[in-house]
């Protein structure tokens, strides 16, 4: 395994705290909780004859997290649904979230989706622009919406069967411009396609139809810390010298206190998180249950105003969050859904690696 990129394998899925289907939904990452390799649908509940008689809609708020023992930045990051559901009646959407909000915060929020490509793409040389057509769930869902503030406006168009399809293409692009006739939604944006795609393509002896998905950004994604309530009167923190680890950050809040001039406790807010005292004169890296370091605080984290330091009561939090992209998994099925037997949920992520 390389230190200097983030490899496949370092990727782990997991579930929001709250796994009910109220709008409590969702929460702080679980990560306790893995979602299996392709098991996206175990998030979810089984859709009952009940749930297709009288229309559902499911909801699942789930953490794709990026687990690089080096520590890495994965780059303008994107998330998006790959297939569109193929059972009639059944939606999927993407709802962007972050690392505390609730269904009931995001439940009206922009839903991105997939379509697929109803005609080829047709460029313009004299304007420098692409239109492409998508047969997509309609307006009402909107997928695909461009955002004066720029927000969403990224798309991805693609012919690959899998993820690990070498034969296919992918590619990204900001659209300019969405306009929806009925259930088809007209995308265009500047500049050209770098490949050639039709409407399907055959790989295997399977016909692969071309997709376009609107994508959910989460920029540049590591972990993350911020410090806060320093109660001390001379005691200051070089904030360059505390060291997040995307093995192991999760969602808390440490607070520390000073029991002497350098040694000290700590707690969390989350509940069965246990941490270990230390001292500001070493490295201090409490760990998880599998060894793995929450943070790494440097002895030079600890600095002071030049007229005292830190004493017995002082006290400060590092709150951190973890090297993730959050998103809600939104699943409709419409009243009187005919049968039909589960089929795969296809989420696919893209991202550059990076230097901390």
């Amino acid at each position: 395994m390389s230190l200097d990129a983030i490899e496949n394998s370092e990727f782990t899925m997991y579930v929001g705290v709250d796994t009910s289907q109220t709008d409590t939904a969702g929460g702080r990452m679980n990560h306790l909780t893995v979602i299996p390799s392709n098991a996206i649908e175990a998030a979810l509940p089984v859709i009952s004859a009940n749930d297709r008689v009288n229309g559902v809609t499911q909801r699942a708020k789930l953490f794709y997290a990026i687990e690089n023992i080096g520590h890495k930045t994965l780059l303008s990051t994107a998330q998006f649904l790959a297939y569109p559901y193929p059972v009639s009646g059944v939606v999927c959407s993407l709802i962007k979230g972050n690392f505390a909000n609730v269904w009931g915060d995001v439940k009206n929020g922009r839903k991105y989706g997939c379509g697929v490509l109803a005609s080829v793409p047709s460029y313009n040389a004299t304007t420098d622009e692409t239109t492409i057509v998508i047969s997509t769930q309609g307006e009402a869902y909107a997928h695909f919406a461009y955002n004066v503030s720029g927000v969403g406006n990224r798309i991805a168009i693609t012919n690959m069967q899998t993820s690990s399809d070498s034969t296919g293409k992918l590619e990204f692009h900001t659209i300019t411009a969405a306009s929806y006739s009925g259930s088809q939604c007209t995308v265009k944006f500047d500049g050209q396609l770098r490949h050639t795609y039709a409407t399907s393509r055959v790989v295997n002896g399977v016909d692969v139809a071309t997709r376009v998905a609107s994508c959910v950004e989460h920029g540049d994604v590591t972990s993350t810390f911020s410090v806060a309530n320093n109660t001390s009167i001379n005691g200051t923190v070089d904030a360059t010298k505390l060291q997040p680890r995307n093995v192991g950050c999760i969602s808390q809040t440490i607070t520390i206190t000073f029991e002497s001039s350098t040694s000290f406790q700590s707690v969390s807010n989350i509940a069965g998180v246990t941490l270990t005292g230390g001292s500001k004169n070493t490295t201090w890296s409490p760990t998880d249950t599998d060894g793995q370091a929450y943070l790494a605080v440097l002895s030079a984290f600890w600095t002071n105003n030049g007229s005292g330091d830190w004493q017995a009561g002082d006290s400060i939090q590092i709150h951190t969050e973890p090297a993730a992209m959050p998103v809600f998994l939104v699943v409709e099925v419409a009243a009187g859904t005919d049968s039909f037997s589960p089929t795969s949920i296809n989420l696919w992520s893209d991202g550059l690696s990076g230097v901390n």
